[in-house]
């Protein structure tokens, strides 16, 4: 009885350790804190000159060298894959190749080995090669205030701040192809309505029912299908590369259900709303959302494979900005701005 016994209890000790290693999240608890093994500030890759003065946003090419927008100085900073630095370009101004970084915030993406700038304040994307030398620029529609990206045939995403429906596809000269994800369903609200139909008051401004690029959230996949994140239905859609919708979900996590179903009566009761999420694609192109918990102000990451399936949560160790701007580079580390001239590094 006791060797019977004795079995049991190692059998069951060896179930708890190979499950610990395969669902670590289970395990663990529902938020696994992330390791922050690396920070990018001006102070340790540039000898102590102020490099940065206001990062708005950054992103990474193909080559894992990092491209960091700062509207405070209104350049571009090139980082090698070693951090170290390259080379910065563009400048003030509304001339080719420059840009006006307040007060609207500089957007950087990558695709198609350029580098697109997003200048929301002279309503134009500007395009770089990857060495800094500038190629292009279009007009884009006034006040959306939004992130271009793009996708292996140049054809260019924003959103559309009127109309039907709220993403249009532009070709490589800005000539619309067509426009999908029907309004309707953006502002299809699960839990709280605001009280006013003509605009919703986010951190104390007033956001029209039209559109911006951080009420939906797009991204473009290795397969150039599309991922649009809702903050106001709290959906994830995802749309192939000829604009058929092959997927839908709700985010359903019950702890950032509780959490915004108490949050959103607060801000309603006040006049407000929110908008909790920022998204981007790891490097295996799962969905990774980010929302700040307002009780400790740390931001929690939702992990969801684009077919819905929820993989685990996590938080980040540090206090951020109110900004929300992350990145994963291809060794799969999390980049998240923590200040004006600092970009944290985390691993699982």
């Amino acid at each position: 009885m006791n060797l019977h016994y004795s079995i049991k209890k190692r059998v069951f000790a060896l179930l708890v350790v190979y499950c610990g290693l395969a669902f670590p999240e289970k395990i663990r608890g529902e938020n696994i804190l992330l390791n922050k093994i690396g920070e990018i500030r001006s102070d340790n890759i540039s000898n102590g000159r102020m490099l940065f003065s206001e990062i708005s946003d950054f992103c990474f090419d193909d080559e894992e060298n990092i491209y960091i927008a700062d509207s405070g100085f209104c350049k571009i900073v090139k980082l090698g894959p070693d951090l170290k630095f390259i080379k910065s370009f563009g400048g003030e101004g509304q001339g080719p190749g420059e840009f006006i970084g307040k007060p609207w915030g500089l957007r950087i993406s990558y695709g198609m080995r350029n580098i697109i700038v997003t200048d929301n304040s002279n309503s134009k994307l500007i395009f770089f090669d990857k060495d800094g030398s500038y190629i292009k620029q279009l007009p884009i529609p006034a006040y959306i205030y939004d992130k271009a990206i793009i996708d292996s045939k140049n054809n260019i995403y924003l959103v559309e701040k009127l109309g039907k429906n709220t993403i249009g596809c532009y070709d490589s000269n800005m000539n619309q192809i067509r426009t999908f994800l029907p309004r309707q369903d953006v502002f299809d609200f699960p839990y709280s309505k605001p009280k006013n139909r003509d605009f919703i008051l986010v951190r104390n401004r007033k956001i029209p029912r039209a559109l911006d690029g951080d009420a939906v959230i797009k991204m473009v996949t290795n397969e150039d299908h599309i991922i649009a994140v809702s903050n106001f239905s709290l959906k994830i859609y995802q749309y192939d590369n000829s604009f058929n919708k092959i997927s839908v979900f709700r985010i359903d996590n019950k702890i950032f259900v509780d959490y915004i179903k108490t949050e959103l009566k607060k801000a309603i009761k006040k006049g407000g709303f929110i908008r909790p999420f920022y998204a981007c694609l790891d490097e295996n192109n799962n969905i990774i959302l980010f929302y700040m918990n307002i009780s400790n102000k740390r931001y929690l990451l939702m992990k969801y494979r684009t077919d819905g399936h929820f993989v685990g949560s996590f938080q980040i160790p540090d206090r951020l900005l109110s900004t929300q701007r992350f990145a994963y580079n291809k060794k799969g580390y999390l980049h998240a701005l923590i200040d004006a001239d600092s970009i944290g590094i985390y691993k699982y």
